[in-house]
């Protein structure tokens, strides 16, 4: 998995990454076709070059106009992979291509002085200074080139007699032609065996772009560094940076929630609508992947166990090219979940309200077997929903609902099997017509004492 194939999920992603103030195309390329790390080894090795870059260049106003000056230079960097790749293979480039490749080393170079007395320690600087005396022989260090007369004196002495001439002498001109291309060609004879040192300059100063990126937002979203778990994830006062944003837009707050969950032991949420849940669910997922792709974290505190795959099923599934309906599409996606389960993979399952488009009955049995099923699994799974599940296999969480006219949206421990019924008086406090809600009371209350007068029968 790319990080380009998450941009657009529910999780929310792409805020994260439009709101990185990375300075080149060749650092958001680069970015955008990271695969996944899924091993506890890259994921932590990731952290501990962010944790140093964050300490040095966004916590500590010490390095302000050493940051400034690389992120201005950064602006000049160039994805030239392609030029690189034409190296390789044994083309002779052309001035432009020179040109690439001789900016490229000057702009690693100059970058390089900056990091002195940084003591930063988990970038290491290879010596371009050759290929940079190579494509820069008269030592002028500007990023432009040419065939320069230093190469060749044969060269030199050509020109002078080509500036001197007051007619075209296509004699000269041919035999100057010449030279250059015998010199371009031996140019890219010395600078092939460098391929391998360029294309880790050009992977060095897109990581730097991308470090200080990172570091940065880490300081103005108010993120944290995580620590790394190996059985238990937990978060302190997790939030949604995206929706935290919009709804300061409307003066309010958003309320941050703690929660924690484990392998084999499903955690089921449950609560009213408008309760936050699923921006519980979304807000996991995207933790998640910002873990796993070494981001800053949207909570106080977090230790998170890394997991190979993340599995998130949530909203309206139906599948208008497929044919198939919302249930049906759900279903679908579940199903891989369980199949791909049995494979042993380490599993992040976040699924929001499983079967809820069918009757309660065989809704509520379809989410107590999935639960059974993924406990057993080396699955990390969080549900919500609003039937009442009986299961004890599970730990149950409930979003404490509506208080003193105002919803609170924190997640608390509860060892109820009954759905809290509290859409009601949430109709009510968003001022709904009285007359409706008056008579869904009254079906309410006449149902209760049905089902009481028929106990007593």
């Amino acid at each position: 998995m790319r990080l380009r194939t998450i941009l657009d999920t529910p999780a929310g992603f792409r805020f994260f990454f439009e709101n990185l103030s990375l300075q080149s195309s060749a650092a958001r390329q680069m970015l955008l076709e990271t695969v996944m790390p899924n091993t506890l080894k890259e994921i932590s090795n990731n952290y501990k070059e962010l944790e140093e870059f964050y300490k040095k260049f966004a916590a500590d106003n010490k390095f302000t106009y050493t940051v400034q000056n690389i992120r201005a230079r950064l602006t000049s960097l160039r994805d030239i992979h392609g030029t690189l790749a034409r190296l390789s293979g044994g083309v002779v480039l052309d001035d432009i291509e020179l040109f690439e490749i001789k900016g490229l080393a000057l702009l690693y170079e100059d970058i390089k002085k900056f990091f002195e007395g940084t003591f930063i320690k988990t970038i290491e600087f290879d010596n371009l200074s050759d290929i940079v005396s190579l494509l820069d022989p008269e030592g002028q260090k500007i990023t432009s080139f040419h065939i320069y007369e230093k190469y060749s004196e044969e060269l030199s002495h050509i020109r002078q007699e080509i500036r001197k001439s007051n007619a075209y002498n296509i004699d000269l001109q041919q035999k100057s032609i010449q030279i250059e291309e015998k010199i371009r060609r031996g140019l890219c004879k010395e600078l092939e065996i460098c391929v391998p040192i360029l294309r880790n300059a050009l992977t060095t100063l897109c990581k730097i772009d991308i470090l200080i990126a990172k570091s940065i937002q880490i300081k103005e979203l108010g993120l944290c560094i995580p620590e790394h778990g190996k059985e238990v994830t937990s978060y302190t006062s997790l939030f949604n940076p995206e929706i935290k944003e919009i709804i300061a837009r409307e003066g309010r707050e958003f309320q941050n929630v703690d929660i924690s969950f484990e392998t084999a032991r499903p955690v089921l949420i449950t609560g009213a609508n408008m309760g936050g849940k699923t921006v519980v669910l979304k807000t996991l997922a995207l933790s998640q992947y910002l873990y796993q792709f070494g981001f800053g974290i949207p909570s106080n505190g977090a230790v998170i166990v890394p997991v190979s795959d993340i599995h998130f099923c949530i909203g309206d599934e139906q599948s208008i090219f497929k044919g198939l309906s919302s249930f049906a599409a759900e279903m679908s996606r579940i199903d891989n979940l369980i199949k791909y389960s049995r494979s042993g993979k380490n599993i992040l399952a976040l699924i929001d309200e499983p079967a809820r488009t069918t009757n309660p009955t065989e809704g509520t049995a379809l989410v107590e077997s999935l639960i059974g099923i993924l406990s057993l699994k080396n699955v990390r799974t969080i549900i919500t929903t609003h039937y009442n599940i009986k299961l004890n296999t599970c730990k149950r969480l409930r979003v404490k609902g509506y208080e003193n006219g105002v919803m609170n949206y924190m997640l608390t421990e509860d060892s109820n099997t009954t759905a809290p019924h509290e859409a009601l008086q949430i109709a009510r406090a968003l001022d709904i017509d009285n007359e409706w809600i008056d008579e869904a009371e009254k079906i309410i209350m006449k149902n209760t004492s049905n089902k009481i007068g028929q106990n007593a029968k």
